[in-house]
């Protein structure tokens, strides 16, 4: 059931719409008047818009009146109209199936034949991952990572996790090699963009699938900067942590640049720093550093330690493969009143907010969660759970179905017939550590205006 109406949740999209308009008209510096005389709106239609009492028809032409006229982009004042219900959207199994599409793909003969059966699960336009349920049509004859029957993928802009469903191969390549990892219920992996991959079944009598959860995070929100760099400024930009030293120096140029500080004049102030001068110079030619000399260099440049430390990427972390037999369960949320298992799947540092567990609900326990991050649900299991959200909200997630829950939504699981079997996976979105951060240094009294503003304070 239905918290609000449909005109609730209209009403609700035009006060956002509102106060959004509100906000980047006081960013241009107009008032209402302002923006009636410059885009030929009469005043009361403009201040229609802003009190969320306008049509919504009459509140995007306002709103593509305010891009074509103003330097702002359309990002910068749109906002999605919400496509859950009180932050929860769900797919059921048969509308899952309702959308299959089968692609093929050539051969070891040469043929075009099945490869992949895809179907859409839940996905909301509030969130920047796509998951799909994948099964694997084809059975190469052998586990050679080059079999001709395997066909490769060109890697795709998104992260990706994956998670396991019967007997599963998955193939990658990394430079000019390709690996394959023998994989089952309950296994899962991480891969980094743009790292070729495939998948294949191993069973005759029960083709396997994958539950693929592709994401975006920081490099996805920004390509509205990103599609203006050319080559050489993408080079300039990037500090590989493949080679940790040179990823480090790479920070530091990037922050000199930024301060416009010459070479010989960040010498100078990190000797100012207590640094001798021959150490000063080591230190900016081959980018080993004390916990000491790290700060030393950040005040040098009037940042934080953190902005100019590299977290190393290793080979084996561009692709992370974990097994379900290597991950023991834990109860949750303590051994002595435990409401389920959590067995954690395929983690990466380098996307330290991709949190993915199996959950295993014990029947008749409630277990609630709520936290900042957007979380895919998967039933694979055989037994119905039910769903509880936002009070008084619930649906039961049978097996096949899927779920979609927006940040800091407090929800819960429960199973009554038995042991329920759910694949979470939880994604970046904007509420990144680094937005958190910018946004507690705010004054307290105005941290609500930036969610929704209110007020012309200019």
């Amino acid at each position: 059931m239905r918290r609000f109406s449909v005109d609730d949740i209209q009403s609700r999209y035009h006060r956002a719409l509102g106060a959004r308009i509100l906000a980047v008209a006081n960013d241009l510096k107009r008032t209402s008047d302002s923006l009636a005389k410059e885009l030929n709106f009469s005043l009361e239609t403009v201040n229609s818009v802003i009190s969320g009492e306008s049509d919504e028809k009459t509140a995007h032409e306002l709103i593509y009146a305010m891009v074509e006229k103003y330097p702002i982009s359309l990002p910068e004042i749109w906002i999605d109209k919400d496509d859950t219900d009180a932050g929860v959207k769900v797919m059921t199994s048969s509308e899952s199936r309702a959308s299959a599409r089968v692609f093929d793909r050539v051969d070891s003969d040469g043929l075009l034949t099945p490869y992949y059966e895809y179907r859409d699960t839940a996905m909301s336009r509030g969130a920047q991952y796509k998951p799909e349920w994948i099964r694997q049509l084809r059975i190469p004859k052998t586990m050679d990572p080059y079999d001709l029957d395997v066909v490769y993928n060109n890697g795709h802009a998104l992260h990706q996790t994956t998670f396991f469903v019967g007997e599963v191969n998955f193939y990658w390549q990394h430079g000019d090699v390709r690996y394959c990892a023998e994989l089952n219920t309950g296994d899962s992996n991480y891969i980094t963009p743009y790292v070729p991959h495939s998948f294949a079944s191993r069973s005759e009598k029960e083709l396997g699938l994958i539950i693929a959860v592709t994401f975006g995070a920081e490099v996805q929100r920004s390509l509205a900067d990103m599609n203006y760099l050319d080559e050489d400024a993408a080079v300039d930009l990037v500090a590989d942590p493949r080679i940790t030293q040179k990823a480090f120096l790479a920070r530091v140029r990037r922050w000199a640049q930024a301060e416009s500080l010459s070479f010989t004049q960040l010498t100078d102030r990190i000797i100012e720093g207590g640094i001798d001068e021959s150490r000063a110079r080591k230190l900016l030619d081959e980018g080993n550093y004390t916990v000491e000399e790290l700060d030393v260099i950040a005040q040098a440049l009037r940042i934080k330690p953190t902005d100019l430390q590299v977290t190393s990427l290793l080979e084996d972390e561009e692709v992370v493969v974990s097994r379900r037999i290597d991950q023991l369960p834990r109860s949750y949320p303590n051994e002595n009143t435990p409401t389920c298992e959590l067995r954690e799947l395929a983690r990466t540092r380098h996307q330290p907010l991709l949190k993915s567990f199996e959950v295993c609900t014990i029947p008749g326990a409630v277990t609630e969660f709520r936290h900042s991050l957007h979380e895919y649900i998967y039933n694979f299991g055989e037994i119905p759970v039910h769903l509880h959200w936002a009070s008084s909200y619930s649906q039961i997630l049978n097996p096949g179905d899927s779920a979609y829950v927006r940040p800091f939504v407090k929800h819960s699981f429960k199973s009554t017939e038995g042991t329920g079997s759910l694949l979470v996976v939880r994604t970046p979105g904007g509420l990144s550590e680094s937005v958190v951060a910018e946004f507690s240094t705010y004054q307290e009294n105005g941290r609500n205006r930036i969610i929704k503003e209110t007020t012309q304070w200019f």
